[in-house]
């Protein structure tokens, strides 16, 4: 059984929408994660718990800590620079308070999102809304005004198996190919605003 056409604001402009759903495609495809350890340059230690127990907190503190308390982290994108690290119990990165600590914040807000340049084989993690590092110079993991230069804010990544991956910088320059057919509906849901999903036919 065939759908109705679409109403005619909706329908009347091909070009508007083939915009829609490439846009539409281009925010699915924004949650598409990585998973990764992440282990400091410096003293070869990883991020994680300050306490074990703290997964139980709303915003439990972080530590560099050794391989066998480190945390998996998930890297969602946001946009063409941005990411999102979130670990196995849904806690966000941020620095919404003022100082680093995992918790659940909204993924709109500035302070839980980062830049991962990429630079002599190892990734710099800098926030979006203070500009500030993580790095673990002080001898304790915090987010402050770093120094590229510093060993301290350089971060290796390792996948699930512990096995070391080549530094990238994350990007979302690379979007698949949608060719739509017109005889065919396609529905597409904006996941990040948890929003009602919308149905297109391209014509």
């Amino acid at each position: 059984m065939r759908l109705p056409p679409l109403p005619s604001f909706i329908a009347r402009s091909g070009k508007y929408c083939l915009a829609t759903i490439v846009l539409l495609l281009t925010v699915r495809l924004a949650v598409a994660q990585d998973a990764i350890y992440l282990k400091n340059r410096w003293t070869n230690e990883y991020i994680g718990y300050k306490n074990m127990e703290a997964a139980v907190n709303a915003s439990p503190a972080l530590a560099t800590v050794s391989a066998e308390k480190k945390l998996l982290w998930y890297i969602e994108r946001i946009d063409d620079s941005y990411v999102l690290l979130k670990n196995k119990d849904g806690f966000y990165l941020n620095v919404e308070k003022g100082y680093l600590e995992a918790g659940k914040v909204p993924a709109s807000f500035f302070s839980a999102q980062w830049k991962l340049p990429a630079a002599g084989g190892y990734n710099y993690i800098i926030n979006r809304w203070t500009g500030v590092y993580l790095n673990n110079q002080n001898g304790k993991l915090e987010a402050s005004t770093g120094n590229p230069a510093w060993w301290s804010a350089q971060w290796a990544m390792e996948d699930q198996n512990g096995n070391a991956l080549t530094a990238k910088d994350f990007s979302l320059t690379a979007y698949p190919t949608l060719v739509p057919d017109p005889n065919t509906y396609y529905r597409f849901q904006n996941v990040l605003a948890n929003s009602t999903s919308l149905l297109f036919r391209y014509r």
